[in-house]
């Protein structure tokens, strides 16, 4: 059997759908950012998170099915899914705060 069990097989799918692209989309995202630097971090970012979304999957699948033994990575792996869990569901930071106190300030000097 080539690959592995089930867990491996849906993790390598998982990391393939979202490592980085094709050479012809890379050279889109070259010229849509105008910036190898920014054009490199993007595909490190994509490449990253197909790995950390493979490596939950290995490591909470393996574990249900019992493929995977409980180790070091799997404590990774549940906090990945933690800090990707509260990125999602974190309140949104208030950003009219500081222009409302501004605002305030600027006509209580006017009015004085």
């Amino acid at each position: 059997m080539l690959g592995g069990g089930s867990a491996a097989i849906m993790a390598f799918c998982a990391f393939n759908l979202l490592c980085a692209p094709c050479f012809a989309a890379i050279g889109t995202i070259r010229r849509q950012m105008a910036s190898a630097k920014w054009t490199w971090a993007a595909i490190g970012y994509m490449c990253a998170f197909g790995w950390c979304v493979g490596l939950m999957i290995y490591q909470l699948g393996g574990l249900a099915v019992g493929e995977v033994a409980f180790s070091v990575w799997t404590v990774i792996a549940l906090a990945v899914a933690a800090l990707m869990l509260f990125l999602l569901f974190r309140p949104m930071p208030r950003y009219d705060k500081p222009a409302k106190a501004a605002a305030s300030k600027d006509a209580a000097t006017n009015a004085a």
